[in-house]
């Protein structure tokens, strides 16, 4: 499957719809495209799988000019991120893909019930997030492995 912009793809069972939304953030409206493919009702160890890209206002992002600058940026989704779902932090790591800093964090939520594994890649104005829930007792399935293997951008 490939993101509303053609630039990212992932491996994943079936192309859920496309659901386009506006979120207003201190910087402007940021304008989100989910591809969320719910997996709840198969009773298997993934509930939710998708690619999201968050397309930024103009010049929002131009002060992102380093790898440190771009951490930072990377420590406040992941922590949003956390913040949402009333969760706890299971891991962090940074990542390159395609010469581009990207950062990969777990989170445990739902009491234990279910983890949240994301992929986030900043390009720009675009931001691409990779993201699947499993449950808590499956979080490491062959499945979740294989997608979130799976993201390739197209080089730029």
């Amino acid at each position: 499957m490939k993101s509303k912009d053609g630039k990212a793809s992932v491996l994943i069972p079936e192309i859920p719809e496309l659901v386009t939304q506006s979120m207003p953030t201190e910087a402007g409206n940021v304008t989100m495209n989910m591809q969320i493919l719910d997996l709840s009702a198969s009773g298997g160890d993934n509930m939710a799988m998708g690619l999201m890209t968050m397309e930024y206002p103009p010049n929002i992002l131009d002060s992102i000019a380093t790898d440190s600058q771009l951490k930072t940026f990377y420590d406040g989704a992941m922590n949003g991120a956390v913040g949402n779902v009333g969760g706890t932090l299971l891991s962090q790591s940074d990542f390159e893909l395609n010469g581009h800093l990207g950062r990969q964090f777990s989170v445990d939520f739902m009491g234990g019930m279910a983890v949240m594994t994301m992929k986030y890649v900043q390009i720009g104005q675009v931001g691409y997030l990779q993201q699947i829930i499993s449950t808590g007792d499956a979080k490491d399935n062959e499945e979740a492995k294989r997608f979130m293997e799976s993201l390739k951008l197209e080089d730029n």
